[in-house]
């Protein structure tokens, strides 16, 4: 499996395609990465080499000075760049960033700026998936909008919508050193809290067809939540045991 991954193995990937002249890539911004103090970075999939179908995934750095809104994941684009790949490091025994990106099945990089513009196509996609990221971006968006101060905002980000890139790397590192940091990641406890808050809101619906009906608002909403956040393993993993969780409570009461 690990074998199958390599691009040799991989008739349609990119690194088996060369172009004497700047060819036109269309990528989908498969993941958002925690920004650096120049460049906002992302992992993107290798659609198109001009008209050719493509596979594989790169590393997308934009620089702050490209004066672009942020891209999430799910976004089209199409760029003209060749695709560089990452050097080995100079010294012995120092860590190699291009093993690490093949670590994460990433085989190369573009940096875009000002001079190098992009075109983001319009999402027509209509996934799950797709849905439950334009809604974050409506909610990213009227956080940002509010009148509270950006240090709130930061938080809010990290908080509701498990979105700590916007969080400064000093201030990082300062919960980091109180040993507070895990309160910033989206993580079990705070699906557990949203169950109780849920649960609570709609208990109205306790009462019909003997509970079902507030069984599944509370699940769908945890889904939601879970969806929204980007799904990431310790949501997954508590969403699932809180929809266990309900279904044994369920079950008791209707066998009750």
């Amino acid at each position: 499996n690990i074998q199958r991954k390599k691009p040799k193995y991989i008739n349609a990937h990119f690194l088996h395609y060369t172009q004497a002249e700047t060819p036109t890539l269309t990528l989908r911004i498969d993941r958002v990465l925690k920004p650096t103090s120049f460049h906002d970075r992302y992992f993107a999939s290798v659609l198109r080499i001009d008209s050719l179908q493509t596979k594989g995934k790169i590393q997308i750095d934009v620089t702050l000075d490209a004066y672009c809104k942020p891209l999430y994941v799910g976004n089209y684009i199409v760029v003209k760049a060749h695709i560089k790949q990452v050097d080995l490091p100079k010294n012995p025994y120092q860590f190699s960033y291009k093993k690490y990106l093949e670590s994460q099945n990433v085989w190369g990089y573009i940096r875009l700026n000002k001079n190098l513009p992009f075109i983001k196509l319009p999402s027509h996609s209509k996934s799950l998936f797709s849905w439950a990221q334009n809604l974050r971006e409506k909610w990213q968006n009227t956080i940002q909008e509010s009148a509270l101060s950006n240090t709130s905002k930061q938080l809010l980000f990290a908080l509701a919508l498990g979105n700590r890139n916007l969080i400064p790397e000093a201030r990082y590192q300062a919960y980091a050193d109180a040993g507070v940091v895990h309160i910033l990641a989206v993580s079990g406890l705070h699906v557990g809290i949203l169950f109780l808050i849920f649960s609570s809101l709609l208990i109205p619906l306790k009462h019909i067809r003997k509970g079902l009906v507030h069984f599944l608002g509370v699940v769908l909403l945890l889904w939601l939540y879970a969806f929204i956040t980007g799904l990431s393993p310790s949501v997954l993993r508590a969403t699932t045991m809180c929809s266990l969780f309900g279904i044994s409570l369920l079950l008791k009461r209707r066998s009750g």
